[in-house]
């Protein structure tokens, strides 16, 4: 996570140097994860607009007058802007994405603006934005990040299947064949996660959910959020990626599910007063990230206020993480209800007074 944002901000003051001395009418920026970058480009253009699939950056982006923050991932492709600013994302598939948005928004000799660590995968993008622009050069080099300039792009979108678009994909599920809404930037985007698939194979999942109002948190493309839909009053279905949201929402669509909604949310943080009695999740679980920063922490951790007195958080983790002497400290009952080799579901309920 420090690693990251030391990188951001390495990316953004180069890319501020490249800048220096130029005015602009409309600018595009397609990352949130830059907020003094965001501000200081503020100060060269009359108009700023911002995108991210991050709800929780954009959320959190301090506000200046000439700022538009839009939470639909992908701008308009309307030739609109002057210039495009991109910090490398994580996925190449995802970061070609957003050079084949940004080239769409930009108009006639617009310029992307392209930054990060050469060693994370900036010399594989720059070959992709030597297929996608007519033009690209090296504006700058140091402290192992460069920026690149890319300047007209070519009309078609040259890597086969637009990832900016949905695709829609077939997965046999318990209880139902299910129609997945999925793209680039999406959690196991490309198919059924294994942790997933063992949580729906493994467990009474109709016992679990049945007449019950349920929350998939950090839903994904919805799997999870979609089966239990078969059983439950009511399913709330939760992410933080507004990609995962838009995916989610168009797998309800696909499906005919009435009983479900998406929401974007820094895990509960947009919840307000929402009581459920299962939550189902299959969060990012890391050995190493410190308590404050873990999402499995913070879901473990914040259940107890979102659970009804009888309610019960289920999960699936890594064989060899041991989550519930954490969880134990929140809850008086914790059980493992399934468990392999690779996976394990563990039950926690009674939330501590």
């Amino acid at each position: 996570m420090a690693r990251d944002l030391d990188s951001s901000r390495i990316s953004s003051q180069l890319i501020l140097d490249v800048l220096n001395g130029h005015r602009f009418q409309r600018g595009l920026v397609l990352t949130a994860v830059a907020p003094q970058l965001i501000q200081a480009l503020s100060k060269k253009v009359d108009e700023l607009d911002v995108f991210d699939l991050s709800y929780t950056a954009l959320s959190s982006l301090p506000h200046e007058t000439n700022v538009n923050v839009s939470f639909q991932v992908f701008p308009e492709h309307k030739p609109r802007y002057d210039f495009a600013v991109i910090i490398m994302p994580k996925g190449r598939l995802l970061a070609r994405g957003l050079m084949w948005s940004a080239a769409q928004a930009l108009q006639p000799r617009g310029a992307l603006y392209l930054a990060g660590p050469s060693s994370g995968g900036m010399k594989s993008l720059h070959k992709d934005a030597g297929e996608l622009f007519e033009s690209t050069t090296v504006e700058t080099y140091k402290q192992g990040h460069r920026v690149i300039k890319a300047v007209r792009p070519y009309g078609v979108y040259p890597w086969g299947s637009d990832p900016t678009q949905i695709r829609v994909i077939s997965l046999t599920v318990p209880q139902r064949e299910l129609m997945v809404a999925t793209m680039p930037g999406v959690f196991s985007w490309q198919g059924l996660d294994a942790g997933t698939a063992f949580l729906l194979h493994s467990v009474d999942m109709a016992g679990l959910t049945r007449d019950k109002r349920v929350l998939d948190m950090g839903c994904g493309n919805g799997i999870v959020g979609a089966v239990a839909t078969v059983n439950a009053n009511h399913v709330t279905l939760v992410d933080e990626n507004l990609l995962a949201v838009k995916c989610a929402q168009k797998t309800m669509l696909l499906n005919e599910i009435a009983n479900a909604e998406v929401i974007a949310s820094d895990v509960y943080r947009h919840l307000e007063s929402h009581q459920f009695d299962t939550i189902l999740t299959n969060p990012p679980f890391h050995e190493k990230f410190q308590v404050d920063q873990n999402v499995a922490h913070r879901i473990i951790r914040g259940a107890k206020k979102f659970l009804t007195s009888s309610g019960c958080l289920v999960w699936v983790a890594n064989a060899f993480l041991n989550y519930e002497a954490f969880a134990a400290e929140y809850f008086e009952h914790v059980d493992v209800i399934a468990h392999d080799a690779r996976y394990k579901v563990v039950r926690a309920s009674k939330p501590h007074e």
